[in-house]
């Protein structure tokens, strides 16, 4: 233990420090993960898998550490299994916070192959360069998983933390794939952990690179991906999910100034809606709109804009769409509403109708100065609502 390493650019490292501090460091993170799940409460399940992740690192290289001092069985095969742990839970990890489905093969597989020969080492008096194999190989499987993962499916192009995690996991990969040849061609004895020389160093600079500046990147990740969650929920509605309506007209009018196709405003109400909040209680008015949220919102196509207006009014708006299709759109929620009823909270149904009036534009022109004002469609939708009003309702009317 007392062997240190005089390395020709700097200064001298001692093999065993080393690896204490990085334990140290992965208690350290796996504690920074845990607390911050706990304090942020809800949707905090990539942060518990990093916490295990990194908790897995401390207790490996806690008992590399300790290597000499307590029974093989801890300081080999338990500081092993602790070691493939820390790839599966990190790879675990990302695919929860980038809300990707579990990759459960490739981690049975890898773990697996990984496990195959520690246990052979173990067990079968193989070799240890089998198990330095077996654990790199996977380890380089797992990491470049989780670098395929983020590329695909992070947010890299806008967002530095992501960059920092590809950078990591691409790295990591790369160093445990050549780990792995190093193996093969029978360096295995000077790659390995027990032994104090130059290869050791960095392979603990990797796993320090791995617990620091990945976890700052999946933790930069979580920090990110909250962000944006709480300024998405401050552009929605808190009873139906739909755009406030702040946002929906702020949505609104850039689409429209920058889409020269036409389109459709649509505005839509719940009928008689004072007397279903007499007669069920705000709980049935909820309830109502609730139910007809969701209705308008399954009827419109992934490019259209909905929004409640305030009350019980909604506020739609249709792209490339002229008045014959919004006609249709309007007739055919109409009748899909009067069709449904609402369940109630404290049991019981209830029936509803809506009334619409929509308003279409023309092919906007290329000169700003001569396109149709968007308020003034809007305004010619909603007078057109009340016209459906006065008309008896359960209808829709053009503006």
């Amino acid at each position: 233990m007392g062997v240190r390493l005089q390395l020709a650019w700097g200064p001298s490292l001692d093999p065993a420090t080393f690896m204490f501090c990085i334990a140290m460091f992965g208690f350290l993170m796996a504690g920074l993960s845990f607390g911050s799940a706990r304090a942020l409460g809800s949707d905090t399940a990539g942060l518990v898998e990093w916490g295990k992740s990194m908790s897995s690192a401390g207790g490996a290289f806690l008992l590399y550490f300790f290597r000499g001092h307590l029974p093989e069985w801890a300081t080999f095969l338990v500081a092993n299994v602790l070691v493939i742990g820390v790839g599966a839970f990190a790879l675990r990890a990302h695919a929860r916070e980038l809300s990707q489905p579990e990759p459960w093969r490739p981690i049975a597989a890898a773990v697996a192959f990984g496990m195959a020969g520690v246990l052979a080492a173990h067990f079968l008096d193989m070799p240890r360069e089998v198990a330095g194999f077996t654990l790199s190989v996977a380890l380089a499987a797992l990491l470049g998983r989780m670098t395929v993962m983020l590329v695909r499916h992070g947010d890299w192009r806008t967002t530095p933390s992501a960059k920092i995690s590809i950078a990591s996991m691409s790295v990591l990969a790369v160093f445990f794939t050549l780990r792995a040849a190093l193996v093969l061609a029978g360096a295995g004895p000077q790659v390995a952990l027990p032994r104090h020389g130059t290869a050791q160093v960095l392979v603990m600079i990797a796993a320090a690179l791995f617990v620091v500046a990945a976890s700052v990147g999946f933790l930069l990740m979580v920090h990110d991906r909250q962000r944006k969650d709480a300024v998405e929920s401050a552009r929605r509605d808190g009873l139906t999910g739909l755009l406030n309506r702040t946002a929906f007209f702020t949505a609104a009018e850039r689409m429209a100034s920058e889409d020269r196709r036409p389109f459709a405003i649509v505005m839509i109400d719940i009928d008689r809606f004072k007397r279903i909040n007499d007669s069920h209680g705000h709980a049935g008015g909820d309830a109502t709109i609730e139910h007809a949220a969701a209705l308008i919102a399954r009827s419109v196509r992934a490019g259209d804009l909905v929004g409640r207006y305030g009350g019980e009014e909604f506020c739609v708006l249709l792209r490339d769409c002229d008045a014959a299709r919004a006609r249709a759109f309007c007739d055919r929620l109409v009748a899909d509403a009067a069709s449904q009823q609402v369940a109630l909270p404290g049991g019981g149904l209830i029936a509803y109708t809506l009334s619409a009036g929509y308003a279409g534009s023309m092919a906007l022109p290329a000169d700003p100065a001569l396109r149709r004002p968007f308020k003034a469609l809007v305004e010619r939708a909603d007078r057109a609502l009340y016209a459906a009003k006065r008309a008896g309702r359960n209808q829709a009317v053009a503006g």
